[in-house]
């Protein structure tokens, strides 16, 4: 976890030293050569905001997390803070200045996930033109997203997962890939899950790290775009359905070009497929999973869990239709393959597609009871 915490740090840390030198001579950072950077640095060492208060509204939809030992939603309670030191940390990467930050509506940030943002700021609106709002401003309180949403994934890892008791026996088999290896963390995601985190809860945190893998090594000048940097981080464990090396690394590259196009846009596009199941009456938030209780009522949760888990067993069956039982995949692809069955194995009911893996997820407790 340490691992994780540093690299949180470091994405934060250059950016707001940045804003420190350029925009606030005499308030910036100390640094020298072997100086580790620290949240605190960001927190008590940032651009003076006076009693300015910039509210994470994204905090409101996240669903409820597990009762701790200290306390209720552990996790959330901190966000406020993180995302103010993230804020201040990327502001003059993007020309904005912070009190226009909390005039950016989430609707101003619809449609701009996914797409590189600009940080030209030659084409603003004037300031006191009603409604105008820089769009650096738009561009950083997204940025700001990336270190936040890590940082909340990372938490709810260590709190309500890393700490638990173990409820679940699992075994991957490595052949045929004797290189096939498995993140530590995520063998204790999968041996942890059942007692640790609700289903809505575990599908807000992958719609969350979806956003990380894939939009923020353009949003954020800290967050490489490399599989190094990915691998890294919490959100590969906790989204195993986004290609971490891009869709063209899943099939195996001997394969005929015209035929592994054809396999490559089909997996984008049944990938696409597997984050949304309508259930008629339920309220979905801005990220993309329902809202929780009193939103919406347990019946329907359960359904779009249900939903979901339908859906994306239907996928490895077409995957393995496609690809003549895995053969036409890359290591990199049926790795990828594995993970998702072990996590529906272990958060579903099973998946006839997945036999062929030969993974063996067992209660943890009958295990001891046969094996005092």
């Amino acid at each position: 976890m340490a691992l994780v915490r540093n690299l949180l740090y470091i994405c934060v840390w250059h950016a707001a030293l940045r804003f420190t030198s350029a925009a606030a001579p005499g308030a910036g950072l100390s640094k020298s050569e072997d100086a580790k950077p620290t949240a605190e640095n960001i927190t008590h060492n940032g651009p003076a905001t006076g009693h300015l208060s910039i509210p994470f509204e994204v905090a409101d939809y996240l669903p409820a997390e597990p009762e701790s030992g200290e306390g209720s939603n552990v996790c959330r309670r901190t966000l406020n803070e993180t995302y103010q030191a993230s804020v201040q940390a990327i502001l003059a990467l993007y020309d904005c200045n912070i009190h226009y930050i909390g005039n950016v509506k989430l609707t101003l940030l619809e449609g701009r996930i996914f797409d590189k943002p600009s940080n030209n700021t030659s084409e603003l609106a004037a300031p006191d033109k009603k409604g105008a709002i820089p769009i650096g401003c738009v561009s950083a309180k997204l940025a700001a997203h990336c270190p936040t949403y890590l940082s909340y994934a990372d938490c709810v890892f260590k709190v309500h997962v890393a700490s638990r008791n173990k409820n679940k026996n699992v075994k991957i088999p490595v052949f045929p890939l004797r290189e096939l290896k498995f993140d530590a963390r995520f063998m204790d995601y999968l041996e942890r899950f059942s007692d640790s985190l609700s289903p809505l809860l575990d599908e807000t945190l992958l719609q969350l790290c979806r956003f990380v893998i894939t939009a923020c090594s353009s949003l954020h000048p800290e967050f490489e775009d490399t599989v190094h940097f990915k691998e890294q981080h919490i959100c590969s464990v906790l989204d195993v359905l986004t290609p971490l090396k891009g869709f063209d690394s899943l099939y195996d590259p001997s394969l005929p070009e015209e035929e592994r196009l054809h396999l490559k846009e089909t997996e984008r596009q049944l990938y696409g497929n597997q984050f949304y199941v309508s259930v008629a009456g339920l309220v979905y938030s801005p990220l993309g999973a329902p809202y929780d209780i009193p939103m919406n009522i347990d019946t329907d949760i359960k359904k779009y869990s249900r939903g979901l888990c339908e859906k994306r067993c239907e996928y490895l069956k077409t995957v393995k239709e496609l690809t003549s039982d895995w053969s036409k995949l890359s290591a990199e692809g049926y790795k990828r393959q594995v993970m998702i069955c072990a996590k529906l194995l272990v958060t579903c009911e099973a998946c006839d597609a997945c036999a062929g893996f030969g993974i063996d997820v067992q209660d943890a407790t009958l295990t001891l009871l046969k094996n005092p």
